[in-house]
């Protein structure tokens, strides 16, 4: 994830080493089996010497879900240009194999839309 600022100055999570904000980061994602509270966070640092609060953690938290979902919305505008390049505008030019890839494209873009 990338460090943001708040308020101009870098937050206190993203000041942290980057193995303690790694293994914050696991905490903070359910699929990694270890999800905590940010009270439980703010409660492990303080054991490793780091003062930072709940609301320090959920700053850090709601910053970087914005981050991810920037990156995935560029992402998936930056395929969704190439997949119409290459379909529409390239198509007669194209290998076939390279025209499955960019179906196959499609349909994962697709999938994904219908997944939200």
């Amino acid at each position: 994830m990338r460090t943001k600022k708040h308020h101009g100055h870098l937050s206190k999570v993203a000041q942290l080493p980057f193995r303690i904000r790694r293994q914050i980061n696991k905490m903070l994602i359910p699929s990694g089996g270890q999800l905590k509270t940010y009270q439980e966070i703010s409660d492990w640092l303080k054991k490793r010497g780091y003062i930072i609060g709940k609301s320090s953690i959920g700053r850090y938290f709601q910053y970087s879900r914005a981050d991810k979902r920037s990156i995935q919305c560029r992402i998936e505008i930056n395929l969704l240009n190439l997949y119409e390049a290459l379909t529409k505008k390239a198509s007669k030019s194209l290998d076939p194999k390279d025209i499955e890839q960019v179906l196959r494209l499609g349909e994962t873009l697709e999938k994904s839309k219908g997944g939200e």
